[in-house]
């Protein structure tokens, strides 16, 4: 059986703010600490997901890099980016990574030989219909 090391963490609250926590805690019908990790989990999560937006949005980040920085899926961010109203284009790497993605959910070693194949061969997709 593996353990997972843990680690203390502690942090100031006001009078108020340790009533507040203890309140909610009691309705929660967890411990404060539960609470609190709870807390601190989804506030992380929120602002991975923030920065993963703001890095997209700026070009810093692909829309599969932006999923993986905010730890959730492609279709996540694609989603979470359509509610916003922030337009979005997959890249061709994109849709690469997806392939391979697939070919690893699937075990389809032939998929990911075709993805990779494609993009090492643009040529083999890209046409010169642009306008």
């Amino acid at each position: 059986m593996s353990q997972t090391e843990v680690v203390i963490e502690t942090i100031k609250l006001t009078p108020k703010e340790q009533d507040d926590l203890h309140r909610a805690s009691r309705e929660a019908q967890l411990s404060p600490s539960a609470l609190a990790k709870k807390f601190v989990l989804d506030g992380l999560a929120h602002w991975y997901l923030e920065r993963a937006v703001r890095l997209y949005v700026e070009g810093k980040a692909s829309l599969s890099g932006a999923a993986h920085y905010a730890r959730i899926g492609v279709e996540q961010m694609m989603d979470e980016l359509r509610q916003r109203g922030i337009a979005f284009t997959p890249s061709a790497d994109d849709f690469f990574d997806e392939l391979n993605s697939l070919a690893d959910l699937f075990k389809a070693p032939d998929l990911r030989k075709v993805a990779t194949e494609l993009r090492e061969h643009p040529e083999l997709w890209e046409t010169d219909d642009t306008p």
